[in-house]
């Protein structure tokens, strides 16, 4: 009977140590776990996060040049406002200075006769260039052309001479050749196949530059050009020569 007892009594232990033993080996898995879902959680956050502290690692410099730039601007502001009062003065003493200079030019008389002593057809050939090619003047409708054509040729028919087509004015010499690049780009269909050359004129104690193209022995001839060169939007005028 004591040999039975002792038997249970080790089967008891073996059982509890077994059950000990158990609860050891398993306790420590779900703590386990629980700090590997932990690391996950924190490595997939760093993982977003990444990107964006690359881009700041490569802005650094950028980000320490624009700190100092407010920190100058900031301890300079006084000294920008005060320049920007005596700039305001500035600007008052500037704008009073074209009023006395406009009064002084209204006063001063304008020559008005200036152009009665030039023979009769220059002193129209001059009125049609200040009118129709001046860039301060206003545009010259197609009609008005024309009519300034009719008359040119209507004295010019008698005169056994050679009629071009003037196209501009300049007053700058150096400002002929660059003219009628552009014009001739413009209206390649018209002026590609005419020769430049330029005249030398005295308007209202200026002096002017025309730029004028071909050399048409009829009036008529020239008349057409003309009128084509105004249905695409330029300028022109027939003139002797």
């Amino acid at each position: 009977m004591v040999i039975t007892m002792n038997k249970s009594l080790l089967c008891s232990i073996a059982v509890l140590l077994s059950s000990l033993i158990a609860g050891c080996a398993s306790q420590p898995e779900p703590v386990a776990t629980s700090h590997n879902k932990e690391m996950e959680a924190e490595l997939a956050e760093w993982r977003k996060l990444k990107p964006g502290v690359q881009r700041l690692v490569a802005i650094e410099g950028e980000l320490k040049g624009l700190l100092a730039t407010l920190e100058t601007i900031t301890e300079n502001e006084p000294t920008a406002q005060l320049a920007t009062a005596d700039n305001g003065h500035n600007v008052q003493t500037q704008v009073m200075t074209p009023v006395h200079f406009e009064e002084k030019k209204l006063a001063t008389p304008v020559p008005v006769q200036t152009r009665a002593v030039q023979p009769a057809e220059k002193q129209i050939n001059d009125e049609i260039l200040t009118a129709t090619l001046s860039q301060t003047s206003a545009p010259t409708s197609v009609e008005q052309n024309m009519s300034v054509l009719s008359q040119v040729g209507a004295g010019s028919k008698a005169e056994n001479t050679s009629f071009s087509l003037q196209l501009a004015s300049v007053t700058k010499e150096e400002a002929v050749d660059p003219t009628w690049t552009q014009l001739k780009k413009r209206h390649p269909e018209v002026l590609g196949s005419l020769d430049l050359h330029s005249e030398q004129v005295l308007v209202a104690n200026r002096t002017y530059y025309r730029v004028k193209a071909g050399r048409f022995e009829s009036y008529n001839e020239a008349k057409q050009s003309c009128k084509l060169l105004m249905s695409s939007g330029a300028s022109c005028i027939v003139n002797k020569g």
